[in-house]
Order: C-alpha cells, then structure tokens, then sequence
C-alpha cells in the first residue's frame, strides 16, 4: 500500500471561542496567532476556509451574577450570556 500527499488539498477550520470576561487576557495573544495561521495555511493551500464562532455559557456563580435583573442588564463590559454566536461563516482564502 502506497500514500501519497495531496497538493492543495482543501482545508476548513471554525474557530468556536468562550468570550467570557474570564478570558479575556487570552484575546489578544489568539487574535495574533490566528493571523499567523491564516498566512501559514497560505503557504500551504490555496483552497483555506476560516470561520468564527463565540459562547458565554457558564450560568453559574462565579462566573456570572446569576440575580435575574444583572443577567438581563449585565455591567457595561459584561456580555449577556448566551449558547452560541456565528461571527464570520466560513470565507474561502484563495491565493488568487
């Protein structure tokens, strides 16, 4: 049996993120590295899909107030929590 390697094989990649305000010390350093994987995958096919996608799930202390008046009027840099948000469907990078 002999394998071979694909050239230009396509590739997806959905990015699903908790944007809890636990997190976000780690934002910054993934949106960097996301940049880099997006140039990476260039150099290795043209045919590159990228989406993102965000969840604030945790419905428990401490992690959010759980009064029902501040999960409806969270603080001002606090987000509603919610199961899951589409940000950016999945967009084709070609080399061309």
């Amino acid at each position: 049996m002999n394998y071979t390697q694909v050239e230009d094989y396509p590739v997806d990649l959905y990015y699903l993120r908790d944007l809890s305000e636990s997190t976000d010390e780690d934002k910054e350093k993934l949106s960097l590295l996301g940049d880099q994987l997006a140039w990476t995958m260039r150099n290795i096919t043209s045919k590159f899909a990228l989406g993102f996608g965000s969840f604030v799930d945790r419905l428990r202390m401490p992690y959010v107030n759980t009064f029902p008046e501040e999960l409806k009027h969270p603080f001002t840099d606090c987000v509603v929590p919610y199961g899951y948000r589409n940000h950016m469907a999945k967009i084709r990078r070609s080399s061309q």
